[in-house]
């Protein structure tokens, strides 16, 4: 009824009639009274006006002039006078809703009767929220174990493959599973942990490790700085002694090979070539004829063979040529009339099909446990025999070599380049010097 009735005022009404005799016209129209009519014409407005919704005491508005934000305060903080708390900030929804959580700050604080009447601290959180937001990405430090893997991927090309397994790919990164942390940042625990669980010469030498790693990240950008740089240099260790250079006596070394003659002859060629060249076992081990000249006169040491890994490069990674002497020569000789195959090996085990292996060589020169009881080798019997003072590992023989040679006035130069160590080793572990050049027979 409401709606018809403002339709035919719309439609009946003529601007400039007289509102009383419009109003009995409609009503005649739709037969009712006049009272009725205006009536209805005033319940029709109140229900198609817009209300604006009232807020609720305490609350804040936000708004703008301008194109500009500003917050508008409960009249209630004011004594009934209205405050804005401009924002400084354009009219945007990104700023309308740093407004608002001001907003919300101030209506919380007014709930707690906490709210700051100086408003500064509102003042403080527009200024900082109208400001340029910058979002600060702090980048996580590494761990040890992840710097460790990406330097090994850095180091494989330039180090023998068997030397990047055993030392990159399985020692270190063994060893970093029992660090106490693998945070950088700790180094000095670190330090102290292997300080507490290694000896000062095995601490040094993974601190060192750990130094070139850090070092090699920071170069590659990967942290800022080396949290190991100097603790390597900080542990004193005790310096090599010559002592432990303890080379066989010339009456020790004839009793060794006479003793390996007698009950293990297929090694006793070995034996003798290691006393006269000073080879390392691996070296020699690893000696095939393609390595040896036609003549016997000249040896080619390019290889070590590796108990676990097979061949690799020499432990200095440099080749180098041994001159035979007559002794030699004939020792090599008859073995090549034997099996002279380019590329099978110098000395055979005792299959003669096969290299020698080493764990095997070093039981028969040391001894085995068996059942709660030691076997003596070779060489531990000759100890209980008396023929050889003191026990001492299959090595010294390479340290009798370079005695023998040193004694007999050859240069330190020229041994070093016989037995593949630098001058300053020979100098700095043994003693004597000569202008000698050529091989002794020992």
């Amino acid at each position: 009824m409401a709606q018809l009735v403002e339709h035919s005022i719309r439609n009946r009404a003529v601007a400039g009639s007289n509102p009383a005799i419009g109003l009995v016209k409609l009503s005649a129209v739709f037969a009712i009274s006049p009272y009725t009519f205006v009536m209805t014409r005033m319940v029709t407005f109140v229900m198609t006006s817009v209300i604006k919704p009232i807020a609720k005491r305490g609350t804040c508005s936000i708004d703008a002039i301008n194109n500009r934000l500003r917050i508008r305060l409960p009249r209630s903080i004011g004594n009934g006078k209205q405050i804005y708390l401009y924002a400084g900030m354009d009219d945007t929804p990104i700023n309308r809703k740093k407004a608002q959580t001001v907003a919300l700050m101030i209506e919380t604080d007014i709930e707690c009767s906490k709210l700051d009447i100086s408003l500064n601290r509102y003042k403080a959180a527009l200024k900082e929220l109208s400001g340029k937001q910058t979002i600060e990405i702090v980048k996580k430090t590494p761990q040890l174990s992840e710097l460790w893997d990406k330097y090994a991927l850095f180091k494989e090309s330039q180090v023998t493959k068997a030397y990047f397994y055993n030392h990159y790919v399985k020692l270190i990164p063994d060893l970093i599973t029992k660090l106490p942390s693998q945070d950088i940042n700790k180094a000095l625990e670190i330090r102290d942990y292997l300080l507490s669980n290694y000896t000062a010469n095995a601490t040094k030498r993974y601190l060192t490790q750990f130094n070139a790693c850090a070092k090699w990240a920071v170069t590659s950008k990967l942290i800022t700085s080396n949290p190991f740089d100097g603790l390597a240099t900080s542990i004193k260790v005790p310096k090599y002694s010559w002592t432990k250079i303890d080379p066989f006596s010339p009456e020790e070394q004839q009793s060794i090979i006479a003793a390996f003659d007698t009950e293990l002859p297929e090694y006793s060629d070995f034996v003798r070539f290691a006393f006269w060249t000073g080879a390392r076992l691996g070296e020699i081990i690893a000696l095939q004829w393609h390595h040896v000249n036609r003549d016997c006169n000249e040896i080619y040491f390019c290889e070590t063979l590796d108990r676990k890994y097979g061949r690799k490069d020499t432990k200095n990674y440099e080749n180098r040529r041994f001159p035979c002497n007559q002794q030699i020569r004939e020792l090599l000789t008859r073995l090549r009339a034997v099996a002279p195959v380019s590329n099978r090996s110098v000395f055979l085990a005792p299959d003669r099909n096969s290299e020698i292996k080493l764990d095997l060589f070093l039981r028969i020169w040391h001894g085995k446990h068996s059942r709660g009881s030691f076997k003596p080798g070779i060489v531990s019997r000759l100890v209980q025999l008396g023929e050889v003072s003191r026990y001492r590992s299959p090595y010294n023989m390479r340290h009798t070599f370079i005695s023998q040679c040193l004694e007999r006035g050859i240069s330190a130069a020229q041994v070093s380049r016989w037995v593949g160590n630098s001058p300053q080793t020979i100098y700095q572990h043994y003693a004597g010097v000569s202008s000698a050049s050529s091989v002794p027979e020992l």
